[in-house]
This record gives structure tokens, sequence and C-alpha cells, in this order.
């Protein structure tokens, strides 16, 4: 993220650990960061009310990158979706590709997505990766290795309700994807 921070919005870069020092030699790269305030956002809280604010909060920074994005002419996250989302059968046991199918289908089959601005998004974007301060916002942003300069909107808002969802409810994120496409299978409050 370091040689793409450029393309990070202020309001973002505020969010991530500043570089201490970073040596390099032939045999090893030595990367050393600042240490964030903050606590991660807690997926394991009783408090539901809780777990929904810390989600709610955890929204506002990805409203400032939504205004952030370009257009380019294979759409937003081809890598991503080409390689990884469309070859996920590969990965994954047959039930949960069985769930997430028809899901996969309807981003498979929808061209319109070519025309969505490309937006820079963090990629593993949930509640274990957010930092949160004494006053409850949002104060740094960990764990960047799948971040992308092109990606596509909402994937990071997506991410942080399924991913959390997931680990609250110690459940696979497949299974909560599939809630979304199968009402008798929802959580409440994903409606």
């Amino acid at each position: 993220i370091a040689a793409s921070g450029g393309q990070l919005l202020p309001s973002i870069k505020k969010l991530l650990p500043k570089e201490v020092s970073y040596r390099q030699d032939i045999y090893n790269i030595s990367f050393v960061q600042e240490m964030l305030s903050g606590n991660s956002g807690n997926v394991s809280c009783p408090d539901e009310q809780l777990f929904h604010f810390q989600i709610e909060k955890a929204l506002e920074p990805l409203f400032d990158i939504m205004h952030s994005g370009s257009l380019i002419p294979t759409g937003p996250d081809e890598y991503f979706l080409e390689r990884l989302l469309f070859n996920i059968h590969k990965a994954l046991p047959y039930r949960y590709v069985e769930l997430l199918s028809p899901a996969i289908e309807l981003v498979r089959e929808w061209p319109e997505r070519i025309q969505l601005m490309a937006v820079p998004i963090h990629g593993d974007y949930w509640l274990g990766n957010i930092l949160f301060n004494e006053s409850d916002a949002v104060s740094g942003l960990i764990d960047w290795e799948w971040y992308r300069e092109k990606g596509l909107p909402l994937f990071d808002a997506f991410h942080l309700i399924f991913v959390s969802l997931a680990f609250r409810q110690k459940i696979h994120v497949a299974e909560v994807i599939a809630q979304v496409w199968f009402p008798m299978m929802r959580d409440p409050w994903i409606s």
C-alpha cells in the first residue's frame, strides 16, 4: 500500500500506521510501522446493539472512498473477479459452492459492473481489522495485504458485514452470504 498510498484520501491515510523503518538486502526485508492506538471491533460482544453500532461506525470511512473513484475500461476488480471469485469453486467445499453459486452467477452476468467507478479498497475490511478509540470512532485500519487500487465499490462494505456476522455467528462466511439469497436462512439484522 505504501507504493500506491497517494491514491488514498487524507481521511483514510490518517488511519494507516506510519512507516518507522524499511531495510532490504538480498536476503531479507525489514519493515517496521508505528503502533496504532485503539482496540479492534468486538465481534463476540454479547451486546447486539454495540455490534451494530460498530458496524455503522466502520462504514463511515467507506463513504469517503466512494467519491474518489475513476472509470477504467475493464471495470473495477477485473483480476479479483476473473481469477478469484469466478474460480472459487476450486477452493471451497461443495456445500459452500452450492450456496454461493446464485450470487456468483449474478455478478458474472452483470454487464453494468464495467460502468462502475473503481475505488481503492482495503480488501479485508471487517471489525477485526478496524480499530476504535475511546469515543467509538474509527482510529485505525490494519492488515492491508489485500489492498486493491481499483476495487469494486461497496466491496469493503459487504465484506465488513458478511465477515463480521460470520465471526459473530461462528459460521462460514458463505452461509452468511447465502442468507441474502434465501430468506428462510436470513439473520433478522440483514433484513
